[in-house]
């Protein structure tokens, strides 16, 4: 009895496209208004370290240093309000990473259910399926960005453990700010805007280079 192949998995070209253009969509709208909303507009923080200015003058009351108390009190209240924003974008930016292989991920395994096709656990045994489905990925530029991204997600979700070691592992440029020796921490890893830009593209391109065709029209 001949194994026949199984039938190849093609996308309308519609899909792929919206596939595509919201992937880079999600990227553009984290970086340029995500973000940006999380930073306190200069009059807000003004009033802010004001009320700050003058509740320590109150509390110091009349005595000789109570100017230096106010202004020491300005600066920690300033201090810990930078930290905070520093903490809150690191955070988003970080995850932001984690959802966009989500995206990719979940778009990937409701296509192979849609085509009959169980959705493995691993990413790599995704594209392995993808491959035998038609849609090879081996040797594409945006490959190597997709299993990088992978890696990233799991660090994020997961923080210190097998995943982030195997990422250190695998892509030490991102750990540029750790020590010789120094403990892995999920600290040291460098995520950058730049990174979430170019890892959207490379996204991207998987999608646009997903087999497609025309839906056949009666007319």
């Amino acid at each position: 009895m001949k194994n026949h192949p199984a039938t190849p998995i093609v996308l309308t070209l519609g899909r792929r496209e919206i596939l595509a253009k919201t992937t880079t969509a999600y990227a553009s709208a984290t970086l340029e208004r995500l973000l940006p909303a999380l930073i306190m507009p200069d009059r807000e923080a003004f009033d802010l370290v004001e009320e700050a200015r003058r509740a320590a003058h109150e509390q110091a009351g009349m005595t000789w240093d109570a100017a230096d108390e106010a202004e020491q009190a300005t600066t920690d209240m300033m201090r810990g309000f930078f930290e905070e924003q520093q903490f809150v974008q690191r955070q988003v930016l970080d995850f932001a990473f984690a959802a966009l292989f989500h995206l990719l991920e979940r778009a990937v395994q409701e296509i192979l259910s849609e085509a009959n096709a169980e959705p493995p656990e691993e990413f790599k045994d995704t594209l392995r399926v993808l491959a035998q489905r038609g849609y090879v990925t081996e040797g594409k530029p945006f490959t190597h960005d997709l299993n990088k991204l992978n890696l990233i997600s799991n660090a994020v979700k997961h923080g210190r453990g097998k995943s982030l070691t195997r990422l250190a592992k695998k892509f030490p440029d991102l750990f540029l700010n750790r020590e010789p020796n120094e403990t892995l921490r999920p600290e040291h890893l460098l995520l950058t805007p730049e990174l979430l830009n170019h890892l959207a593209e490379s996204v991207a391109a998987f999608w646009s280079s997903f087999p497609a065709q025309e839906i056949n029209r009666i007319p």
